[in-house]
């Protein structure tokens, strides 16, 4: 059973500029922590996946014994190589790449993995389409569970990949935190 100190799920969607039901989630998760459950002991009780579970504690401030909110991600950056080639690296060695495929397209992998593998028309749409699906199995592909992943525009400018972020995080911590 959910303790609620009193407030209704809508007052904190109201104050936090979200849906009831996302309110509603972020208040059973807090909840949760609050009774000293662990994010995973968490999922399973509310049958979410992980990483929707991860991106709702992120965003609201959310933290337990196995995730700290607070907790800064390690950053990763895809950097193009040459034409035709991005590597992804950490530490200097490389752990994803996209690369041409020949015929008009893009073929963007996990280093030494096959199964974990994104395609598409250009470079950008393989290598985020790779990043978002990096970014949701964090624990299984790289052994961490929050991971920001970027890519240097070719004028110089950086941009977030995955997760995506919410705008209003703060909104949503002090919404939350009246609860």
């Amino acid at each position: 059973m959910m303790d609620n100190s009193g407030r209704l799920y809508s007052q904190v969607a109201a104050e936090a500029g979200v849906t009831a039901d996302k309110a509603m989630v972020a208040c059973y998760l807090l909840n949760l922590s609050r009774q000293g459950k662990s994010l995973d002991e968490a999922v399973a009780l509310l049958r979410q996946s992980r990483a929707a579970a991860r991106d709702y504690a992120r965003d609201w401030g959310i933290t337990f014994s196995d995730y700290r909110a607070s907790a800064q991600p390690i950053a990763l950056i895809w950097r193009k190589e040459k034409r035709g080639r991005w590597a992804l690296e950490v530490g200097g060695a490389p752990i994803a790449e996209a690369e041409s495929d020949g015929a008009g397209g893009y073929r963007a992998r996990i280093a030494g993995q096959t199964h974990w593998q994104a395609g598409g028309s250009s470079a950008s749409v393989s290598i985020r389409r790779l990043s978002v699906e990096m970014e949701r199995r964090s624990v299984a592909i790289l052994g961490v569970d929050d991971v920001v992943i970027s890519i240097v525009a070719t004028d110089g400018a950086e941009e977030r990949l995955a997760p995506k972020a919410a705008e209003n995080t703060a909104v949503l911590r002090k919404a939350l935190a009246s609860a």
